[in-house]
């Protein structure tokens, strides 16, 4: 139930490349989830919250311009990058949070897994995707 509770609301965090913050991060998509760590910190009636420590492998569409390939006039302060980068990439990520366990009245089974609290809002992407050029589809070797 945890890794379930994973897999949904990952994709809704917040997601930017590292080499452009303003940069675009679309189409997440988990491939896997490996919980690292389990930790119960609270027990109250029926109900226990875990928090947990884990590994999401991800896959994601990567695009921002290429620092490599900036151009600065500094007469007119502008920037242009001659390139931009821009492909799917898959990288793991680390989370943690919390979440709260409800069990039937012998503690023997799951009944549900609500209140999932992720730790991490944002996400950093590192993975360099591809060179693209500005005006066609063709795509060079990073």
């Amino acid at each position: 139930k945890l890794v379930t509770q994973i897999r949904e609301a990952f994709p809704e965090l917040v997601f930017y490349p590292e080499e452009d913050i303003d940069g675009d991060v679309e189409d997440v998509e988990v491939l896997d989830v490996e919980l690292d760590k389990l930790h119960v910190i609270a027990i109250e009636d029926e109900h226990c919250t875990i928090a947990f420590e884990a590994d999401v492998k991800f896959s994601a569409y990567v695009s921002y311009d290429d620092p490599d390939t900036m151009v600065h006039d500094s007469s007119e302060d502008f920037h242009m990058a001659l390139y931009q980068r821009a492909g799917k990439v898959t990288e793991t990520a680390s989370i943690s949070g919390t979440l709260t366990l409800e069990f039937d009245d012998e503690w023997k089974t799951i009944l549900s897994a609500d209140d999932l609290e992720l730790e991490d809002r944002t996400i950093t992407v590192e993975s360099r995707p591809p060179i693209r050029h500005n005006d066609d589809d063709c795509e060079q070797e990073a």
